[in-house]
This record gives C-alpha cells, sequence and structure tokens, in this order.
C-alpha cells in the first residue's frame, strides 16, 4: 500500500471531498463530520520523548553517532 500511495499524486487522483458519499454509503444515510478534531490532551508520558532531538540524544547516550 505505502509503495502506491508513494507513486500516486493523490491531489490528482481525487478531485473532490468524497467523505459525505462514502459515510452515507456506509451509514445508509447522511452523515456529518466534525469542523474541530476533539482530540485528547497531550500525555505527559511522552513529553520530551516524540521529538527527534530526544532520540539522537539517547543515541548519542549509546554511542551511536547521527549523521
Amino acid at each position: 500500500m505505502r509503495a502506491l500511495i508513494a507513486r500516486v499524486d493523490l491531489r490528482g487522483a481525487v478531485t473532490a471531498d468524497i467523505r459525505a458519499a462514502i459515510g452515507e454509503a456506509l451509514a445508509g444515510g447522511p452523515v456529518v463530520y466534525p469542523t474541530t478534531n476533539p482530540s485528547p490532551p497531550p500525555s505527559p508520558f511522552r513529553k520530551r520523548r516524540s521529538h527527534v532531538a530526544a532520540f539522537v540524544e539517547v543515541l548519542a547516550r549509546h554511542g551511536i553517532r547521527s549523521a
């Protein structure tokens, strides 16, 4: 799947927002999509762990040089 997506210009392949049509086909009636993403707040456990700098720092502590 990744290879296929990498070869296709998705903006040219899908020229219209078809979410409503897909939702209607799957749900059997009109669907409504939220205007905002009600995601949860950032996890305090993952603070500073999801950035490249933190990963490079761990590599350096173990003697692995980054390019």
